[in-house]
């Protein structure tokens, strides 16, 4: 029979043990779109040998691991206080959980090579693909007039695929669906505390995911560096109300704020960079309006301040 690609399923659940699966139930995520999974991924060592007669050598495939990618809505759970079913996705990808009950999730950065690692499932009409010890990277993208997003893309260690069906019962609990970004839905948008008319908005935390497999260690995944980055497109305006020319010649470092705090509580959410330095200016024409494009490169003095991810 074939394997229809419209029938998928994301699960995950942390690990307490670094490369070993969990026991069921994993964590089912509705709000998934958007996946590529390279299912086997590894090095070919060829053993090169001189022979009597030509052709290839043999070759081993080694340092197997499994990549997937993905983008998830950014819906928020429907409940303040509570994590949206993706929250624990945020986790491997470097970032601190604070629950406050009834009022907020917040994510933050941490300053650490080994956050906790979870093991993810990629269900596909009766086939499962599993990767344990996984890390990933995350990147927002508000555009005005569509749902916001969260692009995800994930490593791990391989393990072998199976013929197993979709778990049973699916729970999808605690996800939302998504509010349009709009002037309604997404009141709060400012520069350097300057109310601005938002476009297109983009941060990735552009976290790099090394692979190691060193004698005598474990084999593993590390997260060796990130370089956070992001740009925002506003309605351009006038030098008086907010000069962005001297802020950017003169590499004043600001906060970014963009709050989809428009829809009822457990829908809203609040993202905040700070120490952004921004970058050149670019113009875009949206219906015969200029538009600005202005790149930011966030900063802190201690690898942990650079953004806040607010659900309330």
């Amino acid at each position: 029979m074939p394997i229809l690609m419209q029938r998928g399923l994301l699960t995950y659940k942390a690990e307490t043990v670094y490369g070993t699966a969990p026991a069921d139930p994993f964590i089912a995520v509705r709000t998934v779109r958007d996946p590529e999974l390279t299912p086997l991924e590894g090095d070919d060592l060829a053993q090169e040998e001189v022979r009597p007669y030509l052709g290839n050598d043999n070759t081993r495939l080694i340092n197997k691991r499994v990549m997937l990618s993905f983008s998830c809505y950014d819906g928020n759970s429907g409940t303040a206080g509570t994590a949206p079913a993706y929250g624990g996705l945020l986790i491997p990808c470097g970032m601190n959980q604070a629950l406050v009950a009834t009022t907020s999730a917040t994510y933050s950065l941490v300053n650490t090579a080994d956050p906790a690692s979870v093991s993810m499932r990629w269900h596909q009409d009766g086939m499962r693909h599993q990767l344990t010890g996984a890390f990933g990277t995350a990147t927002w993208r508000r555009t005005a007039g569509g749902y916001p997003v969260i692009d995800f893309e994930f490593q791990g260690l391989y393990s072998q695929p199976t013929d197993t069906a979709f778990p049973t019962p699916i729970t999808w609990a605690n996800q939302r669906d998504p509010l349009e970004v709009s002037a309604a839905n997404t009141p709060l948008v400012t520069i350097n505390s300057v109310a601005r008319c938002l476009a297109e908005y983009e941060f990735a935390l552009n976290n790099t995911i090394t692979y190691m497999n060193y004698a005598g260690c474990t084999e593993k995944f590390v997260i060796t560096d990130r370089k956070p980055t992001g740009s925002i497109q506003v309605e351009d305006v006038s030098i008086a109300t907010q000069d962005i020319y001297s802020l950017v010649a003169n590499s004043t470092k600001v906060p970014v704020v963009v709050g989809h705090t428009g829809g009822p509580a457990g829908s809203k959410i609040s993202l905040t960079t700070t120490g952004n330095i921004l970058g050149k200016p670019s113009f875009n024409n949206r219906d015969g309006v200029r538009f600005v494009t202005l790149p930011f490169t966030p900063t802190s003095a201690d690898g942990t301040s650079e953004m806040t991810l607010l659900y309330t």
